[in-house]
């Protein structure tokens, strides 16, 4: 009797182990719930969501200076009664544009956030997407714009293909004497902007008026460079060799330079200072090249 005794003990105990043993894994699945499902991964979840609203479209954005970008944005109704949704945006860098093409509408209504990046400094900004409904309900999005660096040659290039035309005019500050003749070049090779043909000093004598003149050496044109973080052209201090228009006179002229580039108006300008040492006497000059841009 009490071997069977035993024997019922030992079968409890294993049943009621097996219970134990499928109840923990029982507890163990129900304890991994899936995520919430929102509209975009991109939500502000320290706010209450506003699950009556689904927004499309909103994602981080990557380019670089002086680009446009247009996020088409779809505002959705989930549930309830048709609602105006006014959007707004903060956190928008210097340098950069931000504007809603339809500010407000009413579910479902379509707008188009559009980004002009003008010249700003790389990096990583945080943007903070908003929509409000006329209940007073909220709905926040985090978007990262990332405004990536360029190589020499990329800036090269992007400014190159924004010209209106190649050709610049050249005015004398003094006597407001306008050249036409000196144009921009994209050296590809050298990775490098040059001035070719550009007005080193005006004068009414023709044989001292001194160009730098169109030679295949380099040495004889004048650097420029673009800094795409705040539009500013640069004429790097660089000593060079001017031919007069007449004569065949040679001088080395100093010449540097500053500008920037006017994406509102279409326009670029540089001002630059050159230098000559004129049988002991050193000559100076103002000048002022200004282009036109792509629309």
């Amino acid at each position: 009797m009490n071997k069977k005794l035993k024997r019922m003990n030992k079968v409890l105990l294993a049943i009621g182990l097996l219970a134990l043993t499928f109840t923990a894994c029982e507890k163990k699945k129900s304890s991994i719930l899936p995520p919430p499902e929102v509209d975009t991964v991109y939500i502000d979840t320290n706010k209450p969501v506003d699950t009556s609203l689904t927004i499309a479209g909103i994602s981080d954005v990557r380019t670089t200076p002086w680009s446009e970008v247009v996020m088409p944005i779809t505002v959705m109704r989930n549930v309830g009664l048709e609602q105006k949704v006014t959007m707004a945006i903060r956190g928008v860098p210097a340098g950069v544009k931000a504007e809603f093409s339809s500010v407000s509408g009413y579910t479902t209504f379509s707008t188009n956030l559009m980004l002009d990046v003008r010249f700003a400094t790389p990096g990583t900004y945080e943007l903070k997407i908003m929509s409000v409904s006329e209940t007073g309900r909220t709905k926040d999005y985090i978007v990262q714009l990332v405004i990536d660096t360029m190589t020499t040659r990329e800036v090269n290039t992007m400014f190159w293909n924004k010209l209106q035309t190649t050709q610049v005019q050249t005015t004398d500050t003094a006597d407001s004497v306008i050249y036409a003749q000196t144009y921009i070049t994209n050296n590809t090779i050298e990775n490098q902007l040059y001035l070719r043909n550009m007005v080193l000093s005006y004068n009414t004598n023709l044989t001292e008026y001194f160009f730098s003149y169109n030679a295949a050496n380099s040495n004889y044109h004048v650097k420029v460079l673009v800094d795409m973080a705040n539009g500013k052209l640069i004429i790097p201090d660089q000593i060079l060799q001017g031919r007069s228009w007449q004569g065949g006179n040679y001088k080395d002229f100093t010449i540097s330079g500053s500008g920037m580039i006017d994406i509102e108006n279409g326009r670029y300008t540089i001002t630059y200072e050159t230098i000559y040492d004129d049988n002991g006497s050193f000559v100076m000059g103002e000048y002022t090249v200004t282009g036109s841009l792509r629309d």
